[in-house]
Formats: C-alpha cells, structure tokens, sequence
C-alpha cells in the first residue's frame, strides 16, 4: 500500500504498523521509536490525520496517562475501545484454546500430499466457524469454479485472473524454454550473484521458497532487495564482485517508486566500472514498453500476463531468479510437472 501524507506522518504510520495484535504503545513511545521523542503531541496529529485505519492501527496508540486518546477511524473514541478490548479477548481466548489438546485436530487440513497446520495462528474456534459462514454467504465454491472458467472477476483492477494458468504445461515448457537460455547466458558470463530487486508480490513468494530450498542450489546464490533505501544495496554490493553480479529487477507495473530507485542506482553503478548495463540486467515486467522506455532492450524484458496477481506471482517470470539459482528441476518439482 502505497501511502500519502507528509514524510512525518508517514514515518509515524510505518512505525503504528508494527504494533503487535493485542499490544499497544503510547505516542511517547511513538516519537522516541521514530527518533524524535520531543514530537509526542505531533505523533498525536499525526494519528488523527491516519485515513487508513484500521489497516495502520492507530487505536494501538495511548497516552501516557492511559487514556485512549484520540482516533480517526469510523465511531471515534468507540470504536477505538471495541477494538482495543476485541483484541484483548481474542488473545485471551486463543491463549486458553492453545492449551486444548484438540485444536491441532480441528485445525489441521490434508488434501492428497498437502498437510496444512493453522493450530497456532491467531483465530479462535468462534472466528473460524463465523469465516467458514462468510465463505458459505458469498458462495466461494461457485466463485473458485468461475475462475477456472475463466470469468471477469478482478473488478477493482479491471482484468481476468489467469495466475492458474501460469501452471499449465504449455506455459511451464515456454517459460523453460527462456529459462534454459537464460541460465546459459549466466554460466557464459560466470555470474555468481543473483539481486533480485522487487516488493510485496514480487519478493515475498520468492524469498520464502529460496530459504527453504537454498540448500538444493544449483545456481549463483539470490539475493532479494525490497526498499528504497539504495544503502541496503550498497552495502550488499560490498562484499559482492560486481562483475559476476547480475541484477533482475521485478515489476509488475514498472512504475514502483522501490524498482526505480534502485535501479538508477544500479545502472549509475555499473557505468562506472565500464560494464554493459545488458550483460547484468533484465527487467520482468507486465507492462514491456515502461521497461524499453527505462533503458532495457527488448531481449531483457520477460512478460508476465497482466492477469497475474502479486501473490501467485512465483510461476511467471518474476521467479526467474528463483529458477536459475535452484535449477530447473527443482522448478519443475515445485509446480509437480
């Protein structure tokens, strides 16, 4: 979520996000987290212009004196104190159930091979059967057949949803196929890094699955770099021989503040040590023609199909650092072709 507001306020909404589920923090807490412990009653103002709550949990925030202050959600102060005292409930609550021997059965769930075990998250018995309920009253069987069926439903983006199909056997043997190339190309020019510069949908799927399978590399070791802050790269880069790095920059629109940063950096980078911006990068992207106007040249521009959404991102192009750093096979293995 892209946020809007002054730089102040903004770095005061970044650090409420981190307020943990049923924890709260006082503005004092606020300014000297953020650096400025003389701007509690700004971090005060700067709650109450929030326009994301509850998304950025703004009740979490107290005063000294504990009482709740203020808040700028639907229902003010009400609502602040509903969702403060649902909070404590709810870990009240799922703290007694973790104690019961029988939630691990109630929730775990198998379908063929998949085991999945949701026994410590934090949901209670009562808020999953209301969510099962939901899944019921919005008729969720019907909506997974229509989009197998191939129906309209991402309707605030305005587009079909087609993630499924970036698992089907013809789109894994083209995608092999330019992955086979491209790991080549890599051997050739004996890369032994990989920075793979994305966010959210574009890094996270990604990292997750190289760090339970890094020990089956195959390939250069991968990197993900996923901020704005280029000093994070920097410092990366330090112990990295810039000639065997190559850097693949992950976007689905090519428009993101964090792509674009970084890769001016990078290109500033690699001209001044006199090496072919072509022979150490490529751009995976939805939208081909940002990457040509950002300097790459059509062969270093994969195209992921606009109907793929961030989460299922993985299986196009955007694991294409994913591929050539574990190899192929295990690629293959992970979407059971």
């Amino acid at each position: 979520m892209k946020l809007k507001g002054t730089d102040f306020q903004i770095t005061v909404w970044k650090e409420i996000s981190k307020i943990p589920y049923g924890e709260t923090r006082t503005y004092k807490d606020i300014a000297v987290a953020i650096g400025r412990p003389n701007s509690s009653r700004a971090v005060a103002n700067a709650c109450g212009k929030n326009p994301y709550a509850p998304t950025i949990p703004c009740h979490r925030v107290v005063r000294s004196d504990g009482k709740l202050g203020g808040y700028s959600g639907d229902g003010g102060i009400a609502t602040k104190k509903r969702l403060l005292e649902e909070e404590k409930k709810s870990e009240f609550v799922i703290a007694n159930e973790l104690q019961n021997p029988d939630r691990q059965k109630a929730f775990t769930f198998s379908f063929e091979d998949i085991s999945l075990d949701i026994t410590r998250q934090l949901i209670s018995s009562e808020q999953f059967a209301k969510l099962k309920m939901l899944g019921e009253a919005i008729d969720i069987k019907d909506k997974k057949k229509k989009l197998f069926e191939g129906s309209f439903l991402n309707v605030t983006e305005n587009r079909f949803v087609t993630h499924f199909l970036e698992r089907n056997s013809n789109s894994v043997v083209d995608k092999t196929n330019g992955n086979k190339s491209f790991i080549t190309f890599l051997k050739q020019k004996k890369i032994k890094n990989l920075i793979n510069v994305g966010i959210g949908g574009s890094d996270l799927g990604i990292k997750m699955v190289y760090h339970a399978l890094k020990h089956e590399s195959k390939g250069p070791s991968l990197i993900n770099i996923s901020n704005l802050d280029f000093t994070n790269l920097e410092n990366t880069l330090e112990m990295k021989d810039i000639k065997e790095t190559f850097f693949i920059f992950n976007s689905k629109s090519f428009s993101t503040e964090e792509t674009l940063v970084n890769l001016s950096f990078v290109k500033t980078l690699l001209n001044n040590e006199g090496l072919d911006l072509n022979d150490h990068m490529v751009a995976v992207t939805s939208f081909p023609e940002k990457a040509l106007e950002a300097g790459f040249k059509e062969h270093a521009i994969f195209h992921v199909p606009n109907g793929v959404g961030g989460r299922f991102s993985m299986w196009s192009h955007f694991g294409l650092g994913l591929v050539a750093s574990l190899g192929i096979d295990v690629y293959l293995s992970l979407i059971h072709i």
